[in-house]
């Protein structure tokens, strides 16, 4: 978390920093032993590299929420989940990439494997952990066709804490994103990717102007060459 820090321009003061914000719900962006990991922060650290800033987490977003803290001048961008990026009010967004969800299971355990099982099969008396911004999900409602509401328990911690305790046998299954997913098959080996659930999670971002956005989206067009 950064402060909002200046620097001056001749007599006009000027943010050393550029502030960002990652909103709730938003799977596949985490902090781990100190360093942020996830796509957009590698994009936004190359974009905010050309104005010679350092790139920071607002903590203003969190106190005054995404869309006051951007019409403030206290964030410079943010990411949040298109489904609540378009209800926002007074800021602009655009689709900037998507993602799904997987179902992390340890080795060696009956979860191993789909095999040649159906999703109902696979998953028969699975004790499912699941974050919260995936009740928010259509995969979610998928899911609750296929287990018992009293077998899904939304998970409090952090992913790796729940990669963690999965991988101490506490539940069967992890649900998160397929980053994270990665990335905790990395840190216990005892853990794979066993299936991968159908729907695309669409991810925006999000600025205080048109002006600002149509800039950054004509840059990213550029990035991605």
């Amino acid at each position: 978390i950064g402060c909002n820090e200046t620097e001056k321009e001749g007599n006009v003061e000027v943010k050393s920093t550029f502030e960002l914000a990652i909103d709730h719900g938003v799977p596949g962006h985490f902090v781990l032993s100190g360093k942020r990991y996830g796509f957009f922060y590698d994009v936004a650290d190359v974009y905010v590299k050309q104005f010679a800033k350092e790139l920071v987490e607002s903590h203003e977003a969190g106190f005054k929420g995404i869309e006051k803290a951007l019409s403030e001048g206290d964030l410079e961008m943010a990411l949040a989940l298109t489904s609540r990026a378009v209800r926002m009010k007074g800021v602009y967004s655009a689709p900037l990439y998507s993602t799904r969800y997987v179902l992390l299971s340890r080795r060696g355990s009956n979860y191993a494997r789909m095999e040649n099982r159906t999703l109902e099969e696979f998953l028969a008396g699975a004790k499912v952990v699941i974050p919260s911004a995936f009740a928010e999900s259509a995969d979610f409602s998928e899911l609750r066709l296929v287990v018992p509401d009293e077998k899904i328990v939304i998970g409090e911690e952090d992913e790796f804490k729940l990669a963690e305790r999965l991988s101490r046998g506490e539940f069967d299954i992890l649900v998160c994103e397929k980053n994270e997913a990665f990335a905790a098959c990395g840190l216990y080996r005892n853990l794979r990717r066993a299936y991968e659930l159908d729907e695309h999670i669409s991810v925006s971002v999000v600025m205080a102007s048109q002006k600002r956005l149509d800039e950054f989206m004509a840059w990213y067009d550029w990035y991605k060459l």
